[in-house]
C-alpha cells in the first residue's frame, strides 16, 4: 500500500500551480526547442537537441512526481485540528533550553518542508519529537549532534497566527500615526 502525503492547503495549492505551469508552459517551451534543434539537420551530433531532450525527460519526471503527490495527498485543514497538542498544520513556538529567544515553526508533511521558511516536517527529528505534545511540555529531541531540549511555548492554528500578524501590523501603523499626530510640527517664523 502506498503512503499518503500530508499537505496543508497552501502546500497543495503550490503543487497544483507548479504542475499547471509545467504542463501548459514549460512542456510547450521544450517542444519548441526540440523542434528548432531538429530543424538544424542531423540530430546525431546536435548538442541543442540532446540538451532539449534531457530537459524534456527531467520535466516529464517532475510532472509525474507532482501528479503522484496530488493523487496521494491528504490535505490537513487546521480548522479541524485541535491546537491543544502539536499536529501537522499548526504553528508551534518553542524555546531551546538555556536560550533567550523563541523560534516558530509550522509543522508540515515532508513534501512541503522548507526550514528556510520555518516549515519543518513532522518526520524530522524536531517535528517527530513535538508531535502530540502540549503547550508547556519540555521535549527531548534526539539530533545528529546529540540531544537538545525545547519547551513548547505556544501552539496556534495558522489562521490565528496570520490574524495576529495583521493585528500587530495594524497596531504598529496606528501607533506610528498616533505618535506623528502628537509630535509638534516645526514652524518657522519670519523675522522682521
Amino acid at each position: 500500500m502506498t503512503e499518503e502525503i500530508l499537505l496543508t492547503q497552501e502546500g497543495y495549492d503550490k503543487i497544483v500551480t507548479e504542475h499547471e505551469e509545467l504542463v501548459s508552459i514549460k512542456r510547450q517551451e521544450i517542444a519548441e526547442r526540440i523542434k528548432e534543434a531538429i530543424s538544424y539537420g542531423d540530430i546525431s551530433e546536435n548538442a541543442e537537441y540532446d540538451s532539449a531532450k534531457n530537459e524534456q525527460a527531467e520535466l516529464e519526471e517532475r510532472i509525474l512526481k507532482l501528479e503522484n503527490m496530488l493523487r496521494m495527498a491528504k490535505i490537513i485543514d487546521d480548522r479541524h485540528v485541535s491546537d491543544e497538542t502539536v499536529n501537522v498544520g499548526l504553528k508551534v513556538t518553542v524555546k531551546e533550553k538555556n536560550a533567550k529567544k523563541t523560534q516558530e515553526y509550522i509543522i508540515v508533511g515532508s513534501a512541503e518542508a522548507d526550514p528556510f521558511e520555518g516549515k519543518i516536517s513532522n518526520e524530522s527529528p524536531l517535528g517527530r519529537a513535538l508531535m502530540g505534545r502540549a503547550r508547556g511540555d519540555m521535549v527531548e529531541v534526539i539530533i545528529p549532534d546529540g540531544t537538545m531540549y525545547v519547551k513548547i511555548m505556544d501552539i496556534k492554528k495558522q489562521e490565528e497566527a496570520k490574524g495576529e500578524k495583521k493585528g500587530k501590523a495594524a497596531a504598529s501603523a496606528s501607533e506610528k500615526t498616533s505618535k506623528a499626530a502628537k509630535t509638534p510640527k516645526a514652524t518657522t517664523k519670519k523675522q522682521k
